[in-house]
């Protein structure tokens, strides 16, 4: 363990020094104030005592052998006060019986006189693995106690025994339930208990929606989670409860989810009103509920036979339920499309505006049919498509935001641990065939797998660690150009331009590598999502004070455009990968490969060809007059000085 990593600690302790021997004091007091925030000294066990309940104190260094009060004495009367302090017995003697009763009042170091500096570090590595374990135990009781102030704040809670004899309360379960509610049982209103105790008595957590019997016998709605609590042999003590309250808004989508938990072999279609926001944005809140109520009666008046169920889940959207043993889902599926093709030749006329209805559906049969057809939905809104199976998408979608999870995680880890690399491709003269610049690649080493920018980037931007990956990637360039004069492309996104803490950050970095910025390039994927132009100039003009160049990358796909690469007058345009693959085969690419050229030309700007795969390629590139080539034809990304 470095010394650094233990000054890091200690430099925020404060530190009780008891010793009688004037010398020993003053001498050892230098020496502890290099290592502690702060250093009270105490010329006896007395004054030691007395200076540790006037003080914050985090560590306790004392001699043994002292008037009106020894160490080992005092250390227990603080121990009284604080019974986890940290300590070390500083002594003169080396006697078994004192560091036998040193260990029972739990002594965390031991040091000899004459004092030896080696020894008291080794000493501060075991203090400082300890106050790592204190400061991690008072950040999780700070954590937990969090926790519970929030669960009995917003939640109703309870707890019960094995047989079923409610022992705890909290306040907001008085306040719903009557006080003679003693047994569990009695909290409920027609509802099959035995399929919860199956559950609980098998040591799993159940969770579902449920009808309560509450204050006045009212019925109320309620979604609970049953977890049993287990002691140390793995063995139920007893169940805790958590009540989540369903507002009266929500009570139609509940219904729903209680209907489809209980029923079998059902199929649920949900349906959402286009537009349905616009509408709302347009005529606001107030009437957006009348709207909603009145699209629900249009929508009830085409219902076709066989539904069981109609739903309105409010903000435009509605779910129907099919009983699956009465009809197949395949006539099913006809009948809707039936439906939706009505509906959608509908007109409603708000306050004088008509309004053509229209909308989109989704179903599903899974257990998690609800979930299925909002996330199908969703998908919908994003499609040319106005109808889905929506059958397993939520599950999909979980994984998906599971791997997301794991993949956060890994740019934490990699981010901490310096595992965010560069890899580098050469860029070459066609003329020469000689390496002028290099692009750095982004990737991630964890665990020896060798991660690349597509599993992670689109995650990392929508998390706070993306500016971070900026920072080093431009870092890592520079440490390149220092050490060998090499010019090196860095890849920046919308992201970073846009974002005022990254852009900033880019600012700084500049001047803080102000004498090497000449051999740096910015390359920028200029596409749609670039929304604000005069920062992209500021940008622009920022960087190039520092005689970074500014290359435009993926040029001629996407949103790309003439007149905004006018505008900005960037030095290189990186001809886009998807046309040099094709311009062999393609006289369509060849020809706007040749205009981009062209164009280039006439305006000072340099041009590099990507993905160059072959020779073939390459003499094109060269007849064409493209300047620079990057491609596997000369090399793939690699790791490269280190």
């Amino acid at each position: 363990m470095e010394i650094n990593k233990i000054l890091s600690l200690t430099k925020k302790l404060n530190v009780l020094f008891v010793e009688d021997d004037k010398d020993s004091r003053e001498e050892l007091s230098k020496i502890l104030k290099k290592f502690f925030n702060k250093v009270i000294i105490a010329v006896d066990g007395e004054d030691g005592l007395e200076k540790f309940k006037e003080n914050k104190i985090d560590l306790v260094i004392t001699d043994i052998n002292m008037p009106k009060l020894n160490g080992l004495d005092m250390i227990i009367k603080i121990k009284e006060i604080k019974s986890d302090i940290n300590t070390i017995i500083l002594s003169a003697y080396n006697e078994t019986e004192y560091f036998i009763n040193a260990i029972l009042i739990g002594v965390n170091g031991f040091l000899l006189k004459p004092f030896v500096l080696d020894q008291f570090i080794e000493t501060l590595k075991r203090i400082y693995k300890n106050l790592e374990l204190q400061n991690q135990k008072q950040e999780l009781e700070c954590l937990l106690s969090q926790y519970q102030d929030i669960v009995d704040t917003s939640m109703i809670v309870c707890k019960f025994d094995k047989d079923r004899n409610i022992t705890y309360k909290n306040k907001n379960f008085l306040e719903l339930f009557t006080d003679l509610s003693n047994k569990f049982d009695e909290l409920f209103y027609d509802e099959d208990l035995d399929r919860i105790f199956k559950t609980i008595n098998n040591k799993k957590m159940w969770s579902g929606v449920v009808k309560n019997k509450v204050n006045n016998h009212r019925l109320f709605y309620s979604k609970i989670i049953v977890k049993p609590i287990l002691n140390e042999q793995n063995e139920i003590i007893e169940f805790i409860v958590l009540f989540v309250k369903i507002e009266d808004i929500l009570e139609q989508k509940k219904m729903l989810l209680d209907y489809v938990d209980y029923a079998k072999n059902v199929l649920v279609g949900v349906i959402y009103i286009v537009d349905f926001e616009n509408l709302r944005d347009y005529f606001g809140e107030k009437l957006a509920i009348k709207i909603n109520f009145e699209l629900e009666k249009l929508l009830k008046k085409y219902l076709p036979k066989g539904i069981d169920n109609f739903y309105n889940l409010n903000n435009g959207y509605f779910a129907v339920v099919f009983n699956l043993e009465k009809t197949d889902k395949d006539k099913i599926i006809n009948i809707l499309k039936i439906y939706q093709e009505i509906i959608n030749t509908l007109h409603i006329t708000i306050n004088e505006l008509v309004y053509d209805v229209s909308i989109i559906m989704a179903i599903s049969d899974s257990s998690n049919a609800l979930e299925d057809g909002y996330v199908g939905i969703k998908q919908l809104k994003n499609s040319e498509q106005i109808f889905i199976d929506a059958n397993g998408l939520a599950e999909k979608t979980r994984n998906k935001a599971k791997e997301n999870l794991d993949i956060l995680h890994i740019i934490k880890l990699s981010i901490d641990n310096s595992n965010i690399i560069s890899y580098y491709q050469p860029i070459i003269d066609n003329k020469t065939k000689e390496t002028i610049k290099y692009e750095s690649l982004v990737r991630i080493e964890y665990n020896d797998k060798i991660y690349l920018p597509y599993q992670f980037l689109d995650v990392a931007k929508q998390s706070t660690y993306y500016y971070k990956i900026t920072e080093i990637m431009i870092k890592n360039a520079f440490d390149v150009i220092k050490k060998f004069q090499k010019n090196i492309s860095v890849n920046l996104s919308a992201i970073d331009i846009e974002k005022d803490e990254i852009r900033n950050k880019i600012y700084l970095l500049l001047e803080e590598y102000k004498e090497y910025t000449k051999y740096l390039t910015f390359e920028i994927l200029e596409d749609e999502n670039i929304k604000k132009e005069n920062i992209l100039k500021e940008f622009f003009d920022k960087v190039k004070s520092y005689k970074v160049q500014i290359a435009v990358d993926d040029f001629g796909s996407g949103y790309s455009n003439f007149i905004r690469i006018s505008k900005f007058k960037p030095d290189v345009l990186k001809i886009d990968g998807s046309l040099i693959k094709n311009i062999v085969t393609d006289k369509y690419v060849y020809t706007l490969v040749k205009l981009i050229v062209d164009f280039a030309k006439s305006n000072n700007i340099q041009t590099i060809a990507e993905f160059v795969e072959n020779e073939e390629i390459y003499n094109i590139l060269k007849e064409l007059g493209v300047e620079y080539s990057q491609g596997y034809y000369f090399a793939k990304p690699q790791k490269m000085f280190v």
